[in-house]
């Protein structure tokens, strides 16, 4: 069964490197992509995806501010927030999102973290194995 991800970066070319990723590492091959929050929310309207990540600092609408509407309109598709900021995960589960993972940290990382949730997901707070 494939699975879709939406992948909402301002950056087309972290949004080009995350899909092939998770094309190479997660055997992902069906995608939705959004330049921003707003764009973020428009896309789920339409097709619903089986996971989301957002970047934080997008324009129009941040990654905390679209997650609190996704969450609200897609309750059951996990959240994960991809980037370059610290944010503690107890306040990202605030906002609904299933897991947190740095840039830093790299795009096998990123992978890990989706096949985990696309298989494994049973609500906001879900953590990833350590590597």
């Amino acid at each position: 069964m494939s699975k879709t991800v939406l992948i909402a970066d301002d950056s087309q070319m972290v949004r080009h490197i995350v899909k092939d990723s998770l094309s190479k590492w997660a055997g992902i091959d069906d995608f939705q992509e959004a330049a921003d929050g707003k764009e973020a929310i428009e896309r789920v309207m339409e097709h619903k995806p089986d996971l989301i990540i957002l970047d934080l600092a997008m324009p129009h609408m941040n990654g905390l501010e679209a997650a609190r509407i996704l969450k609200s309109v897609a309750p059951d598709v996990p959240l994960v927030l991809f980037t370059m900021y610290n944010l503690p995960g107890g306040r990202a589960s605030q906002f609904g999102f299933a897991s947190v993972v740095t840039k830093d940290q790299g795009f096998h990382r990123l992978a890990d973290c989706v096949l985990f949730l696309l298989h494994r997901h049973t609500g906001p707070g879900d953590s990833i194995p350590p590597r």
